[in-house]
């Protein structure tokens, strides 16, 4: 079996929707695959993006431009500050989980703590003093 490189099949497509063009009528996969050596239903089964594009006509919208190179440089750079924005919120997150656990884990042994203090019971006896100093006039 023949081996056909991508590139020699996108170079098939430039030259034959070159040839196209002036005549207003659209490269069939049929045409390409006869211009590279191979058959349809292989040519299909190889390359079904390139073929999906030429039957939707998408090719041409598909193919890096000189803009669509600094564009896509352009977004590459946005893409990367974003990540790096992302990394440190990851990063503040991560520490905040940790410090919070820290202070979770310290409360919940203070209140283990406190739990074992028996509470004062609130029974007044007639006569005693309360809590304020007062004496208890009945």
């Amino acid at each position: 079996m023949t081996h056909i490189a991508r590139a020699t099949v996108v170079a098939a497509l430039d030259d034959l929707r070159q040839q196209a063009a002036p005549r207003g009528v659209r490269v069939s996969v049929l045409a390409l695959a006869k211009r590279v050596g191979l058959p349809n239903t292989t040519f299909r089964r190889r390359f079904p993006d390139i073929t999906e594009q030429i039957m939707t006509g998408q090719y041409d919208a598909s193919r890096p431009s000189a803009d669509s190179a600094a564009s896509s440089k352009d977004t590459e750079v946005k893409l990367r500050e974003r990540n790096r924005d992302l990394q440190e919120n990851l990063e503040l997150a991560i520490s905040a989980i940790q410090r919070l656990t820290l202070e979770n884990r310290c409360l919940r042994q203070q209140l283990e703590v406190a739990r074992a203090v028996r509470p004062i019971r609130s029974r007044r006896r007639p006569g005693a003093a309360s809590l304020y100093g007062d004496i208890d006039s009945r």
